[in-house]
């Protein structure tokens, strides 16, 4: 693999990862387990090559790792709000089975 390759490779797993972003921000979690898929085809590549020809390597790695920590931060965000929700749900459904009960 040449080194326009890898440079590709890198660019394109900077857009994914902004999509990816932007789908979170949007509450898409489908579309950003979608994009998962391309971003692990493209890493698949990368590592498949020589990754010290490319150019501003050290920089481009630190800012997908920025990228991916503000994803994940995004994702277990929303983790936690899902698990409140499911937990207050699970109360709502017990407070209405004790009233059934009753009644």
């Amino acid at each position: 693999m040449n080194t326009l390759e890898e440079t590709n490779i890198m660019v394109n797993l900077e857009r994914i990862v902004e999509k990816q972003i932007e789908q979170a921000l949007k509450g898409n979690f489908n579309a950003v387990e979608k994009l998962a898929q391309e971003t692990n085809a493209e890493l698949d590549k990368l590592f498949s090559s020589t990754l010290s020809q490319v150019p501003d390597f050290e920089t481009k790695k630190q800012n997908l790792l920025k990228m991916y920590r503000k994803l994940d931060l995004m994702l277990s965000a929303e983790k936690q709000i899902v698990k409140e929700q499911v937990k207050t749900v699970d109360n709502v459904r017990k407070t209405l089975s004790a009233y059934s009960n009753k009644a």
